[in-house]
């Protein structure tokens, strides 16, 4: 794809030929801006050819890790690495899926390359949906000519697997998350007007040791 700068230099020039060829007759001066307008013809074309003919098979992205198990909300490293031989810019995404949040550091890198060239993503990121597994696909590379005429966009498969384990407290052998009542102390002074039903100052998850006719039934279907 041509960017807008490859669209205006082609435009000034071409109107540069129509200007000076109209108002202007200068034989050596035209010749030298037709060239240079065929010249940056054809490069247009050629390096959009040389993009489109490139493939994300030669592209090797490496992460450090393939599987991750952290809690929800818990912090956890990204580090990846892409290998590419290319001549020009490069801007480099890794595709945070959703459900990942970036806490630290930036999943882009942008870069120029001469040949043979390693990008290297750092960043922290932790997992604030529901899900229990969230998967990585891939890193998106961003293909630039050496003049900044022409992009493309290529997209490279790399998984990575991010595991969120259950949270739950066990108890006699069972697994649960039934709410407890707290009962009164540390000073706590219960309105008995209220009735023995409501007469209880909060709630917290069941932990061993807890009497199952102190679960607060309500709040836990809640």
């Amino acid at each position: 794809m041509i960017t807008a700068e490859g669209k205006s230099v082609l435009v000034e020039l071409a109107l540069s030929v129509l200007l000076f060829s109209t108002f202007l007759y200068n034989p050596v001066l035209l010749l030298s801006l037709a060239f240079l307008t065929a010249f940056f013809s054809f490069y247009v074309v050629g390096a959009s050819r040389r993009i489109a003919s490139f493939r994300p098979e030669s592209v090797t992205v490496r992460r450090s890790q393939q599987v991750v198990e952290v809690l929800r909300g818990s912090r956890f490293e990204v580090r990846t690495t892409v290998e590419l031989d290319w001549h020009g810019n490069v801007e480099v995404f890794d595709a945070v899926p959703p459900g990942i949040r970036v806490v630290s550091g930036n999943p882009t890198s942008k870069v120029r390359c001469s040949g043979r060239s390693t990008v290297q993503l750092s960043y922290e990121a932790a997992v604030w949906s529901g899900y229990r597994v969230v998967k990585f696909e891939g890193v998106r590379l961003v293909l630039h000519d050496p003049l900044g005429l022409v992009r493309g966009t290529v997209f490279v498969p790399a998984p990575m697997e991010v595991r969120v384990p259950f949270e739950r407290t066990r108890h006699a052998g069972l697994w649960t998350t039934s709410m407890v009542r707290l009962s009164p102390g540390s000073g706590t002074v219960l309105n008995q007007l209220i009735g023995e039903d409501y007469s209880f100052v909060g709630v917290r998850p069941f932990s061993e040791g807890d009497k199952v006719r102190d679960v607060h039934w309500r709040k836990t279907a809640a």
